[in-house]
């Protein structure tokens, strides 16, 4: 199916508009270059938010404040911001680009599940959650703790690089506590399959609601099915607002011993039964796979190479 584009406005010098590459509800992206003084050039995503959001006052300053955020995002696994701005009376975002695929397309697109085994599935997460960790623990210059929580992890904000790297993207609906700005009234941020039952239920949310979107990636990589297998989004919101324990089915018996454990923890209806930090989650994860020898960046490459062999020709 053929997606249309909206034709590019004139861009700032530094950005010149190349190819477009998706668009969304929100916002379009594009594949741009920038020219540096010595005659350098650097290849781009630059994503645009739709021109009619852009003059919504209450958008305008969300996206303002949220792109802040990310800029301030230096980690390996977390997708790097280069620069925000106005194009052309467009608001927009310079990222790096990544060349490889969503988590979500590679988990589709698989047809030898052993292909993908679980510890590399595993090492993925793991990856995840140092991205994570270091969004959490981020802070302001003067050291005060931002409490940063992402609200959509899911494996579509997942990137593995045809080079093996793991990146979290989208931290544009990432939410500050120290923000000014406040969800608009009847609009939930995230996928409610992920979601953590305090954030479907409008509540405060913190770190600990992306260790539960986390916790469910964890126990479908074990399972190698969907959590809510046959549920629809509906029932799936009713399940998590009622605040009931809802039933963690077991893993299958050749999972590691002391997983289905972790799932569990991670998984907690109650906040306060979960784990505290998303390293603490890691250091768990990591003891299960540790002693593989290979390199898990180059196992990873291979996968997402030899699966999207012909898009990447």
């Amino acid at each position: 199916m053929s997606v249309s584009f909206s034709p590019p406005d004139p861009a700032p010098s530094r950005y010149r508009l190349l190819a477009p590459i998706a668009r969304g509800g929100m916002a379009e992206l594009y594949l741009a270059a920038t020219h540096g003084s010595h005659d350098y050039t650097k290849v781009v995503a630059v994503k645009r938010v739709w021109p009619e959001l852009a003059h919504e006052p209450d958008f305008a300053a969300m996206f303002t404040d949220e792109a802040r955020l990310a800029v301030r995002l230096n980690h390996p696994n977390v997708v790097q911001t280069f620069d925000v701005g106005n194009m052309d009376g467009r608001l927009f975002m310079a990222m790096e680009f990544l060349e490889g695929q969503p988590l979500y397309a590679l988990l589709t697109r698989l047809r030898d599940p052993d292909l993908f085994a679980l510890p590399l599935r595993l090492k993925v997460l793991s990856n995840v959650l140092a991205g994570l960790h270091y969004a959490h623990e981020l802070t302001s210059y003067d050291g005060a703790a931002l409490d940063v929580v992402h609200r959509d992890v899911c494996p579509q904000n997942i990137f593995i690089t045809y080079d093996g790297a793991v990146k979290v993207l989208d931290f544009g609906i990432a939410k500050s506590l120290a923000a000014g700005h406040h969800t608009r009234p009847g609009v939930m941020k995230g996928r409610a399959a992920y979601m953590a039952p305090e954030q479907v239920r409008g509540e405060v949310v913190d770190r600990r609601a992306d260790i539960f979107s986390v916790g469910v990636m964890l126990w479908e990589a074990a399972a190698n099915r969907r959590f809510w297998q046959g549920e629809t989004e509906t029932s799936i919101i009713r399940k998590l607002v009622s605040g009931a324990p809802f039933e963690i089915p077991p893993l299958p018996p050749e999972a590691p011993a002391g997983l289905e454990q972790i799932c569990r923890r991670a998984l907690c209806v109650n906040r306060e039964g979960r784990y505290p930090t998303a390293a603490e989650l890691q250091i768990d994860i990591d003891r299960l796979i540790a002693g593989n020898t290979d390199s898990y960046d180059r196992q990873l490459a291979a996968v997402v190479t030899y699966t999207f062999r012909q898009e990447r020709e």
